[in-house]
C-alpha cells in the first residue's frame, strides 16, 4: 500500500549518501551525517505510516553501512549509547515506534477528528490505548500508533519501579497461574463485572490493590477506593500478583527506585523520543562492557562499571576534534593499529615498537598499547614529565598509576578528575601522532600540543572551562 512512499525514502538515503561519501569524513563525522541527514529522511512518513521488515532492513543496512565504512562492529553494539561501548546508532523499529508513540501524546487534547477517534477506542483513557480495538485493515495507521503505544505501555511497566503506578487489565507484565499464564482480562473479570463496571476495571492500577509500603489493601480499602465489587477470592489473586510484580521489579540502585506513569512520563518536557526508545529498548546490563575488559587486559588495568561509563563515553565529546575522538575509539575499542596488532593481519609486519625501532634499541619490545603510551623508554619519561609539569604537586603526582593513567581519576574534585583524564586523552593522542610521524616523543613538544589543545577546548567548551577554572591547573606554567 505504501510501497511508493517507502521506495522514495530509500532514494532519498542514497542520494545522501552518494552526496556524504566524497567528503571522506571520520566515523564521527559520518555519525553526525547519518542523526542530521539520513534518519530524518525516514521521519517524516515513517512517524505514522506502518512498514514492514523488509524496508526497516533495508533502511539500516544502508545507514549502517555507510556508519560503519571499514569497521566492523556487532549489530546490538550498535545500538548502544556510546557510554555503553556503542556507536549510539538508532534501531529504526524503536526510533520509529517512538516517533508514533507521540502522536498519543499530541492526541490528549481532543481538537481533530483521528485524535476523537484514538480516544473513542481506547479504555477510556487515550494514556490507556489498545491496539485490539483497531481493524488493522481498514484503520493501518491508527492501529499502527495503538501497537506502538501499548507496547511501550508494557515495557514503561518494567522501568524503574513504575511498577507500582501501571495499568492492571490485559498487561502482560501483571499475570498469574491457574494453572497456566494468565494476564487480567475479560475471563477473569468475568462478563457480569465487565458490564457493570467497563471502564474502572479497564483503568485499574496496581497503587489501587497495594499501599505504597507493599502491603495489600483490605478488601472493603479497595471496593470503596475503585467502586468495583468484586469476590474476595478474586482480589486476593490481584492482590498476590501485584505483589509479585513488585517483588519482580525492586531496584537496589537509588536513580532507578523513581516511579512515573505513564501520563507523567508522556507528558515531558523533553522534545523527541529519546526517552521512549530507552523504554522500549533492551535494559542496560550495568556491567563492564567487553571492549573495556579486553582494553582492561592489555593495559593490566582494572576498570569498574562506573569507570567504563567515563571512558567509553570520552570519545563522544563534541569538544574534542574528530582525529582525536576516532584514536580514542579505535584505541577503546581494540582496534588501534599498533605494529603488534598488524603484524597479525600484515605479512612481514614488524612487531617491534616504531620509538624503538627507530633508536635500534638492543631490548626491542613489542608494539602494544601498554608499552607504546606507557612502558617504551622513549615514552615513559615524556609522560611522567608532562604530567608533573601539568599538576605542578609532588604528592599529588607521586601519587599517580597506570590505573589513572589509562582509567578514571578519583580525586575529590569531579572538575580535577575530567581535567586530568582529559590531559591524559591527550597526551596518549601526542604519543600516537609521534609514532604516525615517525619521530620520538619528547618534553617541549608534548607542552606544546598541551597547551594548544587545551587553548582550544577551554575556549570551545563551557563545562571545560568552569571545570578549569575551579580546579588548581595551569597550562601556561613554565
Amino acid at each position: 500500500m505504501w510501497e511508493k512512499n517507502f521506495d522514495k525514502i530509500s532514494k532519498a538515503i542514497k542520494k545522501e549518501i552518494n552526496f556524504w561519501i566524497r567528503f571522506n569524513l571520520s566515523l564521527p563525522g559520518r555519525i553526525a551525517i547519518s542523526k542530521s541527514m539520513l534518519y530524518s529522511q525516514l521521519n517524516y512518513l515513517g512517524c505514522f505510516l506502518p512498514q514492514s521488515d523488509i524496508y526497516t532492513t533495508e533502511w539500516s543496512n544502508l545507514i549502517e553501512n555507510y556508519v560503519l565504512g571499514p569497521l566492523n562492529i556487532a549489530k546490538n553494539r550498535r545500538y548502544l549509547s556510546r557510554t555503553e561501548g556503542g556507536l549510539g546508532l538508532f534501531d529504526i523499529k524503536l526510533y520509529l515506534s517512538g516517533q508514533k508513540c507521540n502522536w498519543v501524546k499530541r492526541a490528549k487534547n481532543l481538537d481533530d477528528n483521528w485524535k476523537q477517534r484514538l480516544y473513542s477506542k481506547s479504555l477510556g483513557n487515550i494514556f490507556n490505548l489498545r491496539s485490539e480495538f483497531f481493524d488493522k485493515k481498514t484503520e493501518p495507521i491508527l492501529f499502527s500508533i495503538a501497537d506502538s503505544f501499548e507496547k511501550l505501555l508494557f515495557a514503561h511497566t518494567n522501568q524503574n519501579e513504575n511498577c507500582r503506578v501501571s495499568y492492571l487489565f490485559k498487561n502482560t507484565s501483571i499475570f498469574f497461574m491457574n494453572p497456566r499464564f494468565r494476564t487480567f482480562d475479560e475471563e477473569f473479570f468475568g462478563e457480569g463485572l465487565m458490564n457493570l463496571h467497563p471502564y474502572r476495571i479497564r483503568n485499574l492500577k496496581v497503587n489501587d490493590v497495594i499501599n505504597a509500603d507493599e502491603t495489600r489493601k483490605t478488601f472493603d480499602e479497595f471496593c470503596e477506593r475503585t467502586g468495583i465489587l468484586c469476590t474476595v477470592n478474586k482480589f486476593r489473586v490481584l492482590s498476590d500478583a501485584c505483589i509479585s510484580l513488585i517483588e519482580r521489579n525492586r531496584k537496589n540502585k537509588s536513580y532507578e527506585k523513581t516511579v512515573c506513569d505513564i501520563q507523567t512520563f508522556m507528558c515531558r518536557v523533553k522534545q523527541g523520543s529519546k526517552h521512549i526508545r530507552r523504554a522500549l529498548g533492551p535494559d542496560p546490563t550495568g556491567t563492564v562492557p567487553h571492549n573495556l575488559l579486553t582494553f582492561a587486559e592489555s593495559t593490566d588495568i582494572v576498570i569498574g562499571s562506573e569507570a567504563a561509563l567515563h571512558i567509553n563515553g570520552l570519545w563522544g565529546k563534541s569538544y574534542l576534534d574528530n582525529s582525536t575522538r576516532t584514536f580514542l575509539f579505535s584505541l577503546h575499542n581494540n582496534t588501534i593499529g599498533t605494529n603488534a596488532r598488524l603484524s597479525h593481519f600484515v605479512r612481514n609486519h614488524s612487531r617491534i615498537c616504531t620509538f624503538c625501532a627507530l633508536t635500534r634499541n638492543p631490548h626491542d619490545e613489542d608494539e602494544n598499547p601498554l608499552h607504546l603510551f606507557f612502558q617504551c623508554r622513549h615514552t615513559e619519561p615524556v609522560v611522567l614529565g608532562l604530567l608533573s609539569w601539568f599538576v605542578d604537586n609532588d604528592a599529588f603526582f607521586r601519587n599517580i598509576t597506570r590505573q589513572n593513567f589509562f582509567g578514571v581519576f578519583n580525586m575529590e574534585s569531579n572538575h580535577g578528575n575530567i581535567i586530568m583524564q582529559l590531559v591524559c586523552a591527550l597526551i596518549k593522542k601526542y604519543i600516537w601522532d609521534c609514532k604516525l610521524r615517525f619521530s620520538l616523543p619528547n618534553l617541549g613538544c608534548g607542552k606544546e600540543f598541551l597547551k594548544i589543545e587545551l587553548d582550544r577546548i577551554i575556549c570551545q567548551s563551557t563545562k571545560i572551562q568552569k571545570a578549569y577554572n575551579a580546579s588548581e591547573f595551569n597550562i601556561y606554567r613554565e
